[in-house]
């Protein structure tokens, strides 16, 4: 469980990465409308390859979660293999407690 709130973290902070450089290439391109043509180049090129490196840099850190889900996730079938009737009665447990609850729910 705190395996995934930390993958939810690092997603939402990969969207806030990728929401800033938005932002930022926006700004960008209004300061280089104010440069000019002329000047304009060396910066387009200069923020293409400041892009590039942050599209890679946030490709690897998709990569990264990517395999910490899918460790976690063989990890977590590995041990519901382990021990299936401990799930299984607790999958039954949490199913009455729901059960009771959503009926006290309903009758009022």
């Amino acid at each position: 469980m705190a395996t995934q709130m930390n993958m939810t973290k690092d997603y939402q902070s990969i969207r806030n990465e990728a929401s800033k450089v938005i932002s930022d290439l926006s700004q960008l391109g209004k300061v280089l409308a104010e440069i000019g043509e002329e000047n304009a180049a060396g910066v387009k090129s200069e923020l293409t390859t400041a892009f590039e490196e942050e599209i890679v840099s946030l490709r690897n850190r998709m990569k990264l979660i990517n395999s910490q889900i899918t460790e976690t996730s063989r990890s977590a079938d590995k041990h519901i293999h382990a021990h299936p009737y401990r799930y299984m009665l607790g999958s039954l447990g949490v199913g009455m407690l729901l059960g009771k609850i959503m009926h006290r729910e309903l009758r009022e």
